[in-house]
């Protein structure tokens, strides 16, 4: 499998930060939660086979990085909706958010927490284009009036630094950078002050950093604060509500296709086979995962002559107080067909530490069960189990759905 000619989507250098931009524990000020892996069916059309032929090869790969605005609670309605407006896209990323959409954004995370990743493919992956929000958590520790110029400033001098770290990399084509979104926050009004006044610093030094126009200004600010009412609600708001999602896909929308009009280099001449890269994260050996980041994934297995309901139990391993997994799914078992189910693992540092899971299979009596062809993988969007296969490996059999990533078949 050539994968050096495909998009990496499974796979530093740590900032020194200052004291008033540094990486803390509960960073983000309200309390992450979500109560399943996702509300009703899908959000991504299926692409039937002819289809799949025309976007393959013409894709707009679109790594997104950023903080829990980019992917926690309602954060994967922001690609939902992106994808219906720009139907070539095709999200790059580690994570996975709750529609299957993969992304890099990571909860908590302030330009000090992009950077300490930024050179990890298997945290952010190699993409023609990114679209780069951060900046808000960083902004938090704006105390008084005094304090805004300088948290502001700071946050801009990194913000530069990841730039120039992704535009370092060979396969980047375009940068994007998204301004720094309006919040409330009661108990600290500061914190919108100093991003509104980091996004007045870059909109006056980014043509000067750039002139080459591989960063593209992406700008949130100055719309939503026309209309700020409606988008903060009454209550303290820092991640958008799907409304709001809404308006900020369809502000980037047109750039992204303006921008990125070029079709991501595939074979042509000849027939090619596409589908998705897939992985499957079960060690075999161990009889475990390997150590699963933050984000929903599918579970499926064979489960030999079974028929009827059995009960999968699924639990990580980990040493680290609060943050154990220990959950029991009820799936149906058919001769012939694999069973499968979906979960979401909890949000980094709020209940849930990156760490293996293993699984305990019983049947309607409480007798263990005996599986085979074990997968874990990223779930798709789809929802829905991909072929069985080991390590990474192409899949061009299952589903495929607007929004993944299409890679050749060898």
């Amino acid at each position: 499998l050539a994968m050096n000619r495909a998009i990496s989507l499974a796979a530093g250098a740590i900032l020194s930060c200052q004291a008033m931009c540094a990486e803390v524990p509960n960073r983000t000020w309200d309390r992450l939660s979500e109560k399943g892996s996702g509300d009703g069916p899908s959000a991504a059309k299926v692409l039937t086979a002819d289809e799949v032929a025309a976007f393959g090869g013409k894709q707009i790969p679109l790594c997104m990085i950023g903080d829990s605005i980019t992917w926690a609670q309602k954060g994967d309605c922001w690609r939902k909706f992106l994808v219906k407006e720009v139907p070539r896209v095709a999200f790059v990323g580690t994570h996975t958010g709750r529609f299957g959409f993969s992304h890099a954004g990571e909860g908590g995370n302030s330009t000090a927490g992009v950077l300490a990743r930024i050179d990890d493919r298997s945290r952010v992956p190699d993409a023609p284009y990114y679209h780069l929000m951060i900046g808000i958590n960083d902004c938090s520790a704006a105390k008084s009036d005094e304090t805004v110029p300088r948290v502001a400033s700071n946050t801009v001098v990194s913000i530069w630094k990841i730039i120039d770290r992704l535009l370092a990399r060979q396969t980047t084509r375009k940068v994007f950078l998204g301004s720094i979104l309006p919040v409330r926050v009661a108990k600290n009004p500061y914190r919108d002050q100093a991003g509104a006044m980091a996004n007045v610093l870059i909109r006056a030094d980014l043509n000067r950093r750039y002139p080459s126009g591989r960063v593209v200004w992406v700008e949130y600010e100055r719309p939503i604060r026309r209309n700020l009412g409606e988008w903060l609600g009454k209550r303290d708001l820092v991640h958008p509500h799907e409304s709001g999602y809404r308006q900020i896909a369809g502000m980037f929308a047109p750039m992204l296709a303006a921008q990125a009009p070029v079709p991501w280099p595939g074979k042509s001449g000849r027939s090619a086979r596409y589908g998705v890269c897939v992985e499957n994260l079960w060690v075999e050996e161990q009889a475990c995962t390997r150590p699963l980041i933050p984000g929903w994934y599918v579970v499926s297995f064979s489960a030999g002559d079974q028929n009827g309901n059995l009960s999968v139990r699924l639990r990580n391993r980990t040493d680290k107080p609060n943050s154990s997994y220990d959950k029991t799914f009820s799936v149906v078992a058919a001769k012939g067909r694999r069973c499968a189910f979906d979960f979401m693992t909890g949000y980094d540092r709020y209940g849930y530490s990156v760490s293996p899971f293993h699984l305990e299979v019983v049947d309607g009596g409480s007798n263990a069960v005996h599986v085979t062809n074990v997968m874990v993988e990223k779930m798709r969007p789809s929802r829905m189990a991909s072929r069985f296969g080991r390590g990474v490996f192409v899949d061009s059999e299952s589903p495929v759905c607007e929004g993944e990533l299409l890679v050749e078949e060898e």
